[in-house]
């Protein structure tokens, strides 16, 4: 029982950096996170439907979230990553599929989908950032 109140004031603890900010803020913050999530989804959608993996939306936000839920779960390092998450959603979505119409699994189609998001959304930002880094001065000689 000791070990539990000790985990739990622990906890506590990180939960204070909360009351540094208004309510206002952190609705914000929600609504920002919210979006971004949002606009992932749709996009994953989106490419699903493009590369036939035609599942209905409903369903496509569902299996989305878990997706995104089980790759933030995995701990991988970004060369990896593409893999990992290719396989995430093989293997979540290929269950719609194998429930639903089990001869017409895409597998392709979702590992593009899955891929090309990759690439839109971290790969291609990451490579650009590279060069505004190199370019910024973090310790100038006078």
């Amino acid at each position: 029982m000791s070990k539990f109140k000790g985990r739990l004031r622990r906890i506590s603890l990180y939960g204070r950096v909360f009351s540094f900010y208004t309510f206002k803020d952190l609705l914000i913050t929600l609504l920002f996170s919210s979006s971004r999530y949002l606009i992932f989804i749709i996009q994953f959608y989106l490419l699903l439907n493009l590369f036939n993996a035609k599942i209905p939306f409903g369903q496509s936000f569902i299996m989305v979230s878990v997706i995104y839920f089980v790759m933030a779960t995995i701990p991988t390092i970004t060369l990896t990553e593409i893999g990992v998450r290719g396989s995430v959603a093989l293997y979540f979505i290929g269950m719609y599929f194998e429930k639903h119409n089990p001869s017409a699994l895409p597998d392709i189609g979702i590992i593009t989908a899955s891929s090309v998001l990759w690439l839109v959304n971290l790969a291609i930002p990451a490579l650009l950032g590279t060069f505004f880094v190199f370019k910024l001065k973090f310790f100038r000689k006078t």
